[in-house]
């Protein structure tokens, strides 16, 4: 039987998507238990107010940040290559599961939490630089590269590929974009000599699944 944290963690995914993709400014209860799919009552059962949807929405986001910056510290050139798709995908969610509204919307009514977001971003980012930097002394990844704008590179061209109207006007498929940058990350990446130890079959495994995603946004958005 479901338990009323569940019941509420359920409330909050329904509207995750919602907020952190066209911003909260404009949303009210009323639109929130639309979205929730519940009634306005049913609402206020578990949130008081716009505040704590919004609060629980950016901690949930936090907390999957946190998360996936647990990166291991490979022992070999497999476990580099591993982690390289492992971050590479995850950049790629992280690129579509947000927006500049949101977070203009963020910095501007919750300055505390775009604070806290914004600081659960940076170790991140700290994190995969570092992870870089130790490719590169192992000899897995090629020697003399910037690791800060490696990471700052994907998180902008990600940014972009992700984007509905960028890829209609390219006449680019979601999954033909994130295979075809990829590879220009594998080749400019790793030396020649690992590139051969990148699994294709989890690559298209989790393309598929992203493209499937990225798909329905696609219709909803064009």
């Amino acid at each position: 039987m479901i338990t009323e944290h569940e019941r509420k963690q359920e409330m909050i995914n329904k509207i995750n998507d919602d907020i952190v993709k066209n911003g909260f400014k404009a949303l009210t209860m009323d639109g929130i238990a639309k979205v929730m799919g519940i009634s306005r009552g049913k609402l206020y059962q578990y949130f008081s107010s716009k505040d704590e949807v919004i609060e629980a929405v950016t901690a949930r986001y936090i907390q999957y940040i946190e998360k996936i910056s647990m990166i291991a510290d490979p022992k070999d050139a497999q476990g580099f290559i591993d982690e390289f798709l492992s971050i590479y995908f995850q950049n790629v969610v992280l690129a579509g599961s947000s927006s500049e509204t949101f977070i203009n919307d963020l910095k501007t009514v919750y300055p505390d939490l775009y604070e806290k977001f914004s600081e659960s971003l940076a170790k991140r980012d700290a994190v995969i630089q570092n992870f870089y930097e130790s490719g590169m002394r192992k000899g897995v990844f090629n020697p003399g590269l910037n690791a800060q704008l490696l990471h700052f590179q994907d998180k902008t061209m990600l940014t972009v590929l992700v984007l509905p109207k960028f890829l209609f006007t390219h006449r680019l498929e979601p999954s033909q974009a994130l295979r075809d940058y990829l590879k220009i990350r594998v080749r400019g990446i790793i030396i020649p000599e690992y590139q051969s130890l990148v699994n294709d079959a989890n690559v298209n495994s989790q393309i598929q699944h992203l493209d499937k995603k990225f798909r329905r946004v696609f219709t909803e958005t064009i």
